[in-house]
């Protein structure tokens, strides 16, 4: 990895972000459709067996 590259972030890290983005929806009383949709992504990222992050992501369907 260059000096300008960035590490991809783990599938866990990803979840965490998705998990803590739907919590705090939910705080704010945000759609209950939109609070589901962040925790469901959130348990697909951590099902993946391959990163889900920027060198992951291929275009192709997943689950």
């Amino acid at each position: 990895m260059s000096k300008h590259e960035i590490a991809a972030p783990s599938n866990a890290a990803i979840a965490q972000r998705l998990e803590a983005t739907a919590r705090l929806l939910e705080e704010q009383a945000a759609n209950l459709f939109r609070v589901r949709a962040y925790r469901q992504a959130a348990a697909t990222v951590e099902r993946l067996g391959e990163p889900a992050g920027p060198t992951g992501c291929t275009g192709q369907r997943i689950g």
